[in-house]
């Protein structure tokens, strides 16, 4: 889909945000795993759902996480840990 192939194109990128777009629904998509230079991933005010994949795990150099205010459900995967560097995270109303 034209939505993966925009994430090809960001393979060195170190910011990824969507913010405020109820239009970005459904699971968060397993290719922005593979940005594993991405230090902040903001995706907070959108309609995401679903569980967060353990291949969060992958964004090792993570800093900063905002998945506040979607409609994700489950708990955080423990991959989480990997991200060794993260310092702000913002999970909660998810």
């Amino acid at each position: 889909s034209r939505f993966q192939i925009c994430f090809s194109l960001l393979h060195f990128a170190e910011t990824f945000s969507v913010w405020l777009n109820p239009n970005m629904t459904g699971t968060i998509p397993y290719s922005l795993y593979n940005l594993t230079k991405l230090q902040n991933l903001l995706l907070a005010f959108n309609g995401f759902s679903g569980t967060l994949s353990t291949n969060i795990g992958n964004l090792r150099r993570l800093n900063r996480l905002q998945l506040n205010d979607n409609n994700f459900s489950g708990t955080v995967p423990s991959e989480l840990g990997l991200c060794r560097d993260l310092g702000k995270s913002y999970l909660i109303s998810s």
